[in-house]
């Protein structure tokens, strides 16, 4: 558990100055475009495209994690054998759907990452709300 909220307070640190920079970005981008804009609407608008952004990352990573991608994998996977697979070298049984889960699984439960997509959700859903909070002051 001290792992798992480790991992999850270091990337949560990482990618609030990486949204906060593209915040900006987006507010310096309308404010160039745009000079009626308020700071306040400035301020929504790119704290809103970030909180997205990082949502839509988080997302797709805790989809993945959870083996939502694995039936999409295991057909490419079985196309390119099929496509690519070389002369010389004799086909080995063939692996059945829930076989190739059940070795994905173990890869995954031994790999160890330090990286928390749940860390990412949480900071897009903070932006998403900073971004709600300015859109009624604006």
């Amino acid at each position: 558990m001290k792992k798992t909220f480790s991992s999850f307070t270091k990337t949560f640190i990482l990618c609030i100055p990486a949204a906060t920079l593209l915040a900006l970005g987006v507010a310096l981008y309308e404010r160039a475009h745009n000079a009626s804009f308020g700071a306040a609407r400035l301020f929504s608008d790119g704290t809103f495209v970030s909180g997205i952004i990082l949502f839509c990352l988080g997302a797709l990573g805790v989809a993945s994690g959870a083996g939502a991608f694995l039936a999409l994998s295991y057909g490419f996977s079985k196309l390119a054998g099929r496509l690519c697979r070389p002369k010389n070298i004799a086909v080995s049984e063939k692996e059945t759907y829930f076989d190739y889960c059940s070795r994905k699984k173990a890869v995954r439960k031994t790999s160890g990452t330090s990286f928390s997509f749940a860390a990412l959700l949480a900071a897009g859903i903070l932006f998403i709300a900073v971004s709600v909070i300015a859109a009624f002051v604006y």
